[in-house]
């Protein structure tokens, strides 16, 4: 069940995405109870502003009883395969 409301969540933000509402935004990873997203070009700080952003917004269009919590911003992030990531 996890599966399917990560991947709702991602599916949402690259409709975003691709809408104009977050630009350039990209999902690069989304598994059972993460989603990581790229915002190139932005500061760390808007980073965050845009990542709290994101996630009220998902929330918004997920089941009441569902939240997509905004965690934190890795800077510079390496993604090494599907399930092993790296903060720098």
């Amino acid at each position: 069940m996890g599966n399917a409301y990560t991947r709702a969540a991602s599916r949402l933000v690259e409709e975003a995405a691709a809408g104009g509402r977050i630009p350039g935004a990209a999902v690069l990873y989304a598994n059972t109870d993460s989603v990581f997203v790229a915002l190139p070009g932005r500061t760390a700080a808007a980073a965050v502003q845009e990542a709290r952003s994101i996630a009220e917004f998902v929330s918004g269009q997920l089941p009441p009883a569902l939240t997509l919590e905004y965690e934190r911003v890795l800077r510079p992030l390496a993604v090494n395969s599907v399930s092993s990531l790296l903060q720098l």
